[in-house]
């Protein structure tokens, strides 16, 4: 890990980035511990396995504790750092992500909090020039970054994600809600996508098309889904209900992350990462 008061912006971008790297992978490790635990209790085994995977956990927290100390305040000048709260009380997410703390029932999560404050400081170094133009700005003038919904109909995740865009200062756009009536479905969304900053994708499994084997979405999400990757490049997120996945003429270069329904928080998280990690300003 470089001394990342002298690096350069994109030295830092890098060392950030491989930090997250690592905390992916710490993630990994304390599911096979979990997995390991399981296996013991089932199969009455020595616990072996356990004492191999704790182990290892020890040693990747040991690696990142020692760079914490080079990373974290970067993040906390870029992003800000303030204590996490749930309904016990508040607690340290760097401390226990590393395992300087005990807060076992706050593990995981403080992992994925610690990820996301990371990729926000990463988005804040390459959406930089974005946030200086919007600085310049009133509130009121303030122009919100365009985020294009590709979806097969209403739901309520669709409603709770739109209503979290608008509440963390981005435009939601959907296309049926346009009341553009004289011009056609397809030419607004070839517009709202062209005038996009990003765009999601809504896969639902109610209105997932059979193909041999496979639930795909259906045609028009899959046409939205080109549309986009041509304009948008890689500024987009594909989100397909548990069950679903992409066509052939889709998986080249094309990725997918999967969700449940009622796992709202769970979706939240990755979209807040997507929009961090490209830059577009959360407020």
């Amino acid at each position: 890990m470089l001394p990342m008061s002298t690096g350069s912006a994109n030295e830092i971008k890098l060392a950030l980035s491989e930090f997250v790297n690592q905390l992916h992978e710490l993630k990994s490790i304390v599911i096979d511990v979990n997995n390991a635990r399981k296996a013991d209790k089932t199969r009455y085994q020595s616990g072996q396995r356990v004492m191999e995977e704790r182990s290892r956990l020890l040693r990747h927290q040991d690696m990142l504790s020692l760079q914490l100390g080079r990373v974290q305040p970067v993040v906390q000048r870029l992003v800000g750092l303030t204590q996490t709260t749930d309904q016990d009380g508040s607690f340290d997410a760097w401390m226990l992500a590393t395992g300087r703390g005990n807060g076992l029932p706050h593990y995981s999560y403080s992992i994925n909090v610690v990820i996301q404050n990371t990729l926000q400081a990463i988005g804040y170094i390459e959406g930089r020039p974005l946030r200086d133009k919007l600085a310049q700005v009133s509130p009121e003038t303030a122009v919100r970054p365009k985020i294009f919904i590709s979806h097969d109909g209403d739901s309520a995740l669709r409603t709770s994600l739109t209503l979290w865009l608008f509440e963390r200062g981005t435009e939601p756009r959907i296309v049926e809600r346009d009341p553009e009536s004289e011009v056609s479905i397809d030419d607004k969304i070839a517009r709202e996508i062209r005038e996009a900053d990003f765009a999601i994708v809504l896969g639902r499994m109610c209105a997932a098309v059979q193909q041999d084997d496979a639930k795909l979405p259906r045609g028009s999400v899959i046409d939205e889904i080109t549309r986009i990757r041509d304009e948008l490049g890689g500024r987009y997120l594909i989100l397909l209900e548990a069950g679903m996945t992409l066509p052939s003429s889709q998986s080249s270069g094309a990725t997918y992350k999967p969700y449940q329904p009622d796992q709202i928080d769970k979706v939240l998280l990755y979209v807040t990462e997507a929009l961090i990690y490209h830059g577009i300003p959360l407020t």
